[in-house]
């Protein structure tokens, strides 16, 4: 069965293209049902590419990229997670998905453990030194000319472990890529 986000679009574009009922009825006849809640997911899709085709323009989720409503009333932790959140160029959607991951809480301001908030700014931070360490790998692959296929070695030898492990792991690869100058691998 169609998703109710599928069939509220085709709803929407019906009125907004000014289908006629009849015109709409047919289309979906040719889908062999009569009603759009018997379309299934796929015929919803179709149903909806044919709307785009005849100039419908579908309007992109209005999804809050800022800070939660209740921010002012959160802990300090949520100072830092903004914080992260910035340096990283990350919205609060991320963070609002980080929740939902980990604590099955569809929004970050919805978490009433203080604990759990920690945990998510850990988790941003560690994200944080990963991409940091990535990006100085990715540096120096380029300046020894090293293949992905060798890039892809190197960062393999980085999976696994506790973060501690990691860390040393990441600053391990870094060390081995900072003394090829002038070596082949």
């Amino acid at each position: 069965m169609a998703r109710q986000s599928q069939i509220a679009k085709i709803h929407i574009a019906k009125q907004q293209l000014n289908i006629p009922e009849d015109a709409y009825r047919l289309m979906l006849k040719r889908f062999g049902v009569t009603s759009s809640k018997d379309l299934t997911i796929v015929q919803a899709e179709r149903v909806i590419d044919e709307f785009i085709a005849k100039g419908w323009k579908p309007k992109k989720p209005n999804k809050a990229k800022g800070k939660p409503h209740n921010f002012d009333n959160q802990p300090a932790i949520m100072q830092k997670l903004e914080a992260l959140l910035a340096d990283m160029k990350l919205d609060w959607n991320y963070a609002d998905s980080m929740a939902k991951r980990m604590f099955k809480v569809d929004k970050v301001a919805w978490i009433k453990k203080e604990q759990q908030l920690h945990d998510i700014v850990a988790a941003l931070y560690y994200k944080q030194q990963k991409d940091y360490y990535h990006n100085i790998i990715n540096d120096l692959c380029q300046k020894h000319n090293i293949s992905n296929e060798e890039k892809a070695r190197f960062l393999s030898y980085t999976k696994g472990g506790e973060w501690v492990e990691r860390k040393q792991k990441f600053e391990d690869v870094i060390n081995t890529l900072s003394n090829l100058e002038g070596r082949s691998l």
